[in-house]
């Protein structure tokens, strides 16, 4: 939603269901903890941040990131992924009830909150694909108005688009997860489907260069 008529200002809101869920607790320090969570299938992101004292990093779980049980994004700048050793997932994949932090997700004291999404079909999808340099139709099973889409093995930002703002045929209004800088409009990026997305050839590397890889999160 916009924040009000001609505001500079937008928002992206989940309600917590079936496809996200929000989880909050107080790190003690141990190296590893389990928590219950309400999603009812195993969450394919998550998203953990300590909300203080302590400054801290964005984790970024999905299940498409080369062997995602040990590797690492941050939300808040643009590396690939990384090695964590056990440090944030504790070298365990979440299940249907449960996931799990390190010890950089539960240090002493620190507030944290963990952001949970999971694909649900015609609603939402959690995914990856491999850039080609050429147009192709990424697949979700529904059209969507709003998508996430980070290159992992390279360093590029957490593009943002939505049909809110004109994401369509034509140029699009682009917008970094990451970056407090305004919106650009200068590339085509593609255009939603009835069963998912376009992805145009990107100079900017954003969503679709030749031997990148991209995770994405889709939504209706």
């Amino acid at each position: 939603n916009y924040s009000g008529h001609g505001s500079s200002e937008m928002s992206w809101m989940w309600k917590r269901h079936a496809g996200f869920d929000v989880v909050t607790y107080k790190g003690d320090g141990s190296t590893f903890r389990n928590f219950n969570h309400s999603l009812g299938r195993t969450p394919e992101m998550m998203w953990v941040r300590g909300r203080g004292p302590n400054q801290a990093n964005w984790y970024v779980y999905h299940k498409d990131l080369d062997n995602a049980n040990r590797r690492n994004l941050k939300l808040e700048n643009i590396d690939g992924q990384s090695s964590e050793s056990t440090g944030n997932w504790n070298d365990t994949f979440p299940n249907a009830t449960h996931f799990t932090v390190g010890v950089n997700a539960n240090t002493n004291n620190d507030n944290f909150v963990t952001m949970l999404f999971a694909s649900v079909d015609g609603i939402c999808k959690c995914g990856y694909y491999d850039g080609t340099g050429c147009e192709f139709t990424v697949t979700s099973g529904f059209q969507p108005r709003f998508v996430i889409i980070k290159a992992y093995n390279n360093t590029r930002g957490w593009t943002v688009l939505d049909t809110q703002r004109g994401w369509g045929a034509g140029v699009d209004n682009k917008i970094y997860l990451n970056d407090d800088v305004a919106q650009v409009n200068t590339w085509n990026y593609g255009e939603p489907t009835s069963t998912g997305f376009k992805v145009s050839p990107d100079p900017q590397y954003d969503i679709n260069y030749t031997g990148w890889k991209y995770i994405y999160y889709a939504h209706a």
